[in-house]
């Protein structure tokens, strides 16, 4: 699930990320940037949409800290949705599994 991918990769490289945004030189690839900016970006969407109010707080962070914190509050917004996208107890099961096993993964 590409939602997945970016929270993980944001949550999981949040200091790559840092990085990619505060400094000024080209020692990462430009691959790398585009997947951090990609990330960045979707999780400060997520957490705008998901609650204004922490969104608005977040900004009053410096600037280094808004996007670490962003990437946490938007693995904490997909977190709380899934039994709200998932009807079944299995399906929140396997989607808890998921979470687990890639977070085990990048860990």
């Amino acid at each position: 699930k590409t939602t997945a991918k970016y929270c993980i990769s944001s949550v999981g490289r949040q200091r790559g990320v840092i990085r990619s945004f505060s400094s000024n030189n080209n020692s990462s690839s430009s691959k790398k940037k585009l997947e951090s900016s990609v990330a960045a970006e979707f999780c400060v969407n997520l957490v705008q949409k998901s609650n204004r109010e922490k969104y608005l707080a977040i900004l009053l962070l410096p600037r280094k800290q808004q996007l670490a914190v962003f990437a946490l509050n938007a693995f904490n917004s997909e977190i709380s949705l899934i039994s709200e996208h998932a009807y079944e107890e299995s399906a929140v099961r396997l989607r808890y599994l998921f979470w687990r096993d890639a977070l085990n993964a990048i860990g």
